[in-house]
């Protein structure tokens, strides 16, 4: 996973032969790379990561059980600890990150799980985990999630039909709105200039 912070560095989180993670840090100011550092960990498939305005950047990784656990890294003061998130997921974890840090970071979560339905939560720094919530939908694939101007999250799907969703997650879930068209591939979404974008293959 890649993810970008407002002072344009760039962090990217890894999982090695032995399922282990590790995060590197692409500076802006010096454009070279950092070292490696080891978050540890034993997990499948590919993690996900989000940058915070508070200097921190949150990576989210799935475990062989299928559930979520979640951990920080500070540059120069390195790796908070693990917290397990739980859940049963078919798919590896997306995260968004609110835009505003100042006092509270919002860090936005999304699953699916072996039913082919998503899941949504919302762990929040200071304040935890508020645990998952259903929020139903028959996917196919992968979702994807950004962070729009009004920091909330948007999270795009495609249904077993290859139709297009989309989905707002604030304080309370807004529900799905179609999208349609046939496509072929998970739609990948991003906020740029007040607006979202969708895009997929057909």
């Amino acid at each position: 996973g890649v993810a970008q912070d407002k002072f344009g560095n760039t962090f990217v989180v890894a999982r090695d032969g032995f399922s282990a993670l590790w995060v590197n840090i692409f500076g802006s100011q010096n454009q070279s790379w950092g070292s490696w550092a080891l978050a540890g960990g034993v997990v499948q498939g590919t993690p996900a990561i989000a940058a915070a305005g508070n200097g921190k950047a949150y990576f989210v990784a799935r475990d062989n059980y299928n559930a979520y656990w979640i951990n920080s890294y500070t540059p120069g003061s390195g790796f908070g600890s693990w917290t397990n998130l739980g859940g049963v997921f078919s798919t590896d974890p997306a995260i968004a990150v609110s835009s505003s840090c100042s006092s509270t970071c919002n860090l936005y979560l999304v699953g699916k799980d072996s039913y082919n339905a998503i899941w949504t939560a919302i762990y929040s720094v200071p304040g935890g985990f508020s645990g998952w919530t259903f929020q139903g939908a028959v996917v196919a694939g992968k979702p994807s999630m950004t962070v729009g101007v009004d920091g909330a999250a948007y999270i795009a799907i495609r249904d077993t039909y290859n139709s297009v969703w989309m989905g707002r997650q604030a304080g309370v879930f807004d529900g799905w709105q179609p999208g349609g068209g046939i496509v072929a591939t998970d739609p990948q979404i991003a906020g740029a200039g007040g607006k979202l974008y969708a895009a997929s293959l057909t």
